[in-house]
């Protein structure tokens, strides 16, 4: 069952992906990832990592009497369902976590 779901979402999010990159124009893509500055992606990496963190230990500490989850599983779930707010309106994510 989880090799299922792990195919089925991977893919449901190249098809996402598709759908998305149908529609972008690749020429201005190139020119707007050119114009990245590499020495900002190190912090910006660190940054979303120490964050993630942050949110898994407080989801942890939250649920460890009601449900008592590894920090693998509490991570999971955060990503899902962060994932899905990034695709879903209304932060619809916050249900599917």
């Amino acid at each position: 069952m989880r090799h299922f779901r792990i195919w089925a979402g991977t893919a449901i999010s190249l098809g996402f992906l598709i759908l998305l990159l149908w529609r972008v124009d690749s020429a201005e893509m190139l020119r707007a990832v050119r114009q990245v500055e590499p020495l900002w992606l190190l912090p910006a990496g660190v940054a979303f990592a120490a964050s993630i963190w942050t949110r898994v230990l407080r989801w942890r500490v939250i649920l460890v009497r009601v449900l008592p989850l590894s920090t693998a599983e509490t991570a999971e779930v955060l990503v899902i369902g962060c994932a899905a707010n990034n695709v879903l309106p209304a932060r619809t994510g916050e249900l599917v976590r």
